[in-house]
């Protein structure tokens, strides 16, 4: 533009400077259009390569978002006072200091389709080899959970691909499952609600889910069905398997095949579904149900490590709801209050050749210590709330009771003391949860106690889940058990 104007001075000064002819004019006139006309276009042509420029850039930009992981961090350090009393009236208690890094990861390569990751560290301060005094430490079922070393470990890794059929859309996901925290259970924990009902299944597993969503087909807001497979536990071995030698002879004592069994234990497999039967938003209603088949017990009571067997399946199930808000004013006390009420039942069907070698002899103790088939129930009641001493935190207030022979699958449950919705018996807990600096540092004090009614609240599901009283159990020489426990936390959290 610039050079158009400077021609037009020329021409203007050539105009005054002296006389031309019309002639001269008309052709000074047509060489002015000509050069206009290169100019347009060539100020065209820079348009397009700036527009492809834009759109390569763009297409850059997206292709580059698709392919990277998005990555996250939560940090929490914590400190539990744990504190126990047993049948005598012993007390020991116990400081614990622990950090717990979990690194997410998530990635959306397309529209359809993402992926979801989470890997754990959970260690206590100033120690790496928790494994080395307690075998169970770092058990799958809660490897990321509990405080142990400073051993990196998969706490989740999965897929899901979403699709719809006519008026159904579905999910189809499989991997390391996100089955901590689940409904209920993630309000005490300031987490995102997860997949399971927390009251009875809240522990690692590896498995596959599809998900169907039907409320446009039955006019029921949020109704879903969900099928759920999973593994809690294989009987292989690794891929090189150690071979004991009997030293007398010089022969092999075990196997030497790859991925060979592991004593004669059985695959542990679980079926179930979880069903949303009504979701609008602010009330829900949830029920899960599930078959677990070859469910494990020890070997020998008085040696732990000496192996499992199968000593049996089970069936059971929950039924939770969940008021996020209650009424109408979204913005005051009740609608910034959380409630829930839950019941849960368990049921076990013993197998009728399970022997377990313990010191009253060989004799078969099935199931939580005997062959025939228990019931057992479970309520877990909650409410979470403003706290009315400070602007921006949340009070929580929870309780559980347990039957005699209530059995869940709650040992993910993140309390020191044991899972207090295992517990047959009560269980209350109070917490507060602030924030401190924006929404990336949080505390909260949390105190939780247990007052058991019976034993084997936390064990496996063979003789070590007999229950007994307390005072019976340590009457009749077996043992000093605890009959209540009670754990005190305080932790600082930042999440980005």
């Amino acid at each position: 533009m610039k050079k158009i104007v400077a021609l037009s001075a020329a021409v203007a000064m050539s105009v005054s400077a002296s006389a031309v002819t019309t002639e001269e004019l008309v052709q000074q006139i047509n060489s002015l259009k000509q050069e206009l006309q290169t100019l347009k276009k060539a100020q065209e042509k820079s348009d397009k390569k700036q527009k492809r420029l834009k759109k390569s850039f763009n297409e850059v930009k997206a292709h580059d978002a698709a392919d990277n992981i998005k990555f996250g961090v939560d940090l929490r350090s914590s400190y539990d006072s744990i504190n126990y009393k047993t049948a005598s009236g012993l007390e020991p208690t116990s400081g614990l200091l622990s950090n717990r890094l979990l690194l997410t990861m998530a990635q959306q390569p397309m529209d359809d389709l993402i992926f979801k990751g989470k890997l754990a560290v959970n260690k206590v301060f100033g120690h790496n080899n928790m494994t080395a005094t307690n075998g169970f430490n770092n058990y799958d079922w809660f490897g990321t959970v509990t405080p142990d070393d400073n051993v990196v470990r998969l706490r989740e890794a999965y897929f899901v691909y979403f699709g719809e059929m006519g008026d159904v859309g579905y999910t189809a996901s499989i991997g390391r499952r996100p089955s901590l925290n689940g409904t209920a259970g993630n309000l005490r924990e300031d987490d995102e609600e997860a997949s399971p009902l927390a009251h009875n299944i809240n522990m690692e597993f590896d498995g596959a889910s599809f998900n169907f969503k039907l409320d446009k087909v039955t006019s029921i807001p949020g109704f879903a069905f969900k099928i759920c497979l999973g593994r809690g536990y294989s009987n292989a071995n690794g891929k090189y398997v150690y071979t004991p030698v009997d030293f007398q002879t010089g022969t092999p004592a075990g196997t030497n095949d790859s991925y060979a069994s592991n004593l004669d234990t059985p695959d542990m497999d679980m079926i179930g579904f979880i069903s949303k039967l009504y979701d609008d938003g602010q009330y829900s209603a949830t029920l899960n149900g599930f078959y677990a088949s070859n469910l494990l017990g020890v070997r020998d009571m008085t040696n732990f490590h000496a192996g499992f067997q199968d000593v049996g399946d089970m069936t059971g199930g929950a039924l939770t709801f969940v008021a996020n808000g209650i009424g109408d004013d979204i913005f005051g006390f009740w609608g910034q209050t959380k409630a829930f009420a839950s019941v849960a039942i368990s049921k076990t069907d013993p197998r009728a050749t399970a022997v377990t070698n313990t010191a009253m002899g060989n004799q078969n103790l099935g199931m939580l210590g005997t062959t025939e088939k228990k019931t057992g129930n479970s309520v877990y009641l909650g409410v979470q709330m403003p706290c009315l001493l400070t602007d921006d935190g949340r009070l929580g207030v929870e309780y559980n009771h347990g039957t005699k022979w209530w059995r869940s699958f709650t040992y993910g449950e993140d309390t020191m003391i044991g899972s207090k919705l295992a517990a047959r018996g009560d269980a209350y807990e109070v917490y507060w949860t602030k924030p401190l600096v924006g929404k990336n540092v949080d505390m909260q004090l949390r105190y939780t106690r247990i007052n058991y009614d019976y034993t084997g609240s936390d064990m496996f599901f063979g003789g070590s889940g007999t229950p007994m009283t307390p005072e019976n159990m340590y009457a009749s020489g077996m043992g000093d058990p605890v009959s209540e426990a009670s754990n005190f936390r305080a932790y600082i959290r930042y999440r980005y």
